[in-house]
């Protein structure tokens, strides 16, 4: 762009209009006082005129330098990086988040390829996506390596002026999608994991029920196929059941049906069909005699119990007991469930109640599930307004407390 000439003095201004009017025909020669008195009026007319001219101007340069202003801050600080290359890839201008993203100032961006950027393998993809442009459009997604090492997942929004490229120049929108690729794998791994998780039982279940209904087989044998299979559907139905809970709790259509219960009922229930599954453990409840009914939602409560107890049947191999006991504190009551097992190393406690979390140790290996029960746990007990944490010590087993208001 040229530069813009500077404005002239009001001194040189005046100099130039003197010229001017000594040059020009015809002269005034002599005129009358109404003459006179009629331009000078013509004149102070012309003067306010110009004034008012002159002030318009002004408040309409105000108007476009403040709107130039406010789109070169919409500019720099879109949440979208804007770069315009030119010359094969060379950067000739970002906006700020641009340059935050790409990890380096502005003015050193500048005159430096945008290949550089890109991680080796991804610079034919883009190189390819300028090729591959139709209508003066095209996108792609590429690893970008930023100044500081870091690597990020960006998409890239590639537009021309015009469709010939005649000039050179690109548009680029710089978007960070790292987050969105994070939720991809997760969701690739989550689709693998459950898969797999909801094949083994389904294995066992079609194998043992495919051999006891074979000739030859005993009575005696055939019953403990049908107990195997009959164990693994319930490990299956707890797969799907803590599946649903936590897909209605991310999406918004948990309906807690909350009524007073009591919790002593609850466990016992829970308890007397956790007996009937095969079983090296000793369930004992420990309940006051008087403990006031809770304010909840019956069947979420059940599988609170249900998790927490299953969870200690679990990471309890060898047996021994699993005891639920409660108190009330205040307007609360807390509800425990311990156990007899392994235990948990503290650096581990901080993430049991995450997403897909599983101990991962020589003696869990053959432990069946996908990491959800505690995760639905705490998702129920925060729903109802309470909170759960949990005590353990390697070897020493474990203790899960979770507090749930008092029916008023």
């Amino acid at each position: 762009m040229a530069p813009k000439k500077r404005p002239q003095s009001n001194s040189i201004l005046r100099r130039l209009a003197e010229q001017e009017v000594a040059m020009s025909e015809p002269k005034v020669t002599e005129m009358s006082p109404d003459e006179i008195k009629r331009l000078v009026n013509e004149l102070q007319i012309h003067q306010v005129q110009l004034q008012m001219q002159s002030d318009e101007s002004r408040r309409l340069w105000l108007e476009a330098e403040e709107a130039w202003q406010r789109y070169q801050e919409l500019y720099d600080f879109a949440p979208v990086g804007y770069l315009t290359l030119v010359k094969n890839g060379i950067i000739a201008e970002t906006n700020i988040t641009a340059s935050r993203l790409l990890g380096a100032d502005r003015s050193s961006l500048k005159g430096k390829m945008f290949n550089t950027y890109l991680s080796p393998r991804f610079r034919d993809i883009f190189r390819g996506c300028i090729g591959n442009m139709k209508g003066g459009m095209g996108d792609c997604e590429v690893e970008v390596t930023r100044g500081d090492g870091i690597k990020f997942f960006a998409h890239l929004e590639i537009r021309t002026p015009n469709q010939e490229m005649a000039d050179n120049r690109l548009h680029v929108a710089l978007i960070d999608i790292t987050e969105r690729k994070k939720a991809e794998l997760l969701k690739d791994e989550f689709i693998g994991m459950v898969s797999h998780e909801l094949k083994t039982p389904l294995t066992v279940i079609i194998g043992a029920l495919s051999v006891a209904r074979m000739q030859g087989v005993s009575t005696g044998q055939a019953k403990e196929f049908v107990d195997d299979a009959i164990n693994h559907a319930y490990i299956l139905a707890d797969i799907v059941d803590n599946l649903l809970e936590l897909s209605r709790s991310q999406t918004n259509r948990l309906e807690l049906r909350k009524e007073p219960v009591n919790a002593v009922e609850v466990a016992r229930s829970v308890v007397a069909r956790l007996k009937d599954r095969p079983s090296i453990h000793q369930f004992t409840i420990d309940f006051p005699a008087v403990l006031p009914p809770v304010m909840v939602d019956r069947l979420r409560l059940e599988r609170i119990i249900h998790n927490l107890v299953d969870n200690a049947i679990k990471f309890s191999p060898k047996g021994g007991e699993v005891k639920l006991y409660a108190r009330q504190e205040n307007n609360q009551v807390v509800i425990a469930v311990s156990d007899q097992g392994i235990g948990i190393l503290l650096s581990d406690q901080a993430r049991l109640f995450g997403n897909f979390e599983r101990l991962q140790t020589n003696l869990t290996d053959n432990i069946h599930g996908i990491g959800l029960g505690l995760r639905v746990c705490r998702t129920m007990v925060e729903a109802h307004g309470g909170r759960i944490w949990i005590q353990s010590e390697p070897g020493k087993g474990s203790t899960f407390f979770f507090t749930l208001p008092v029916a008023r």
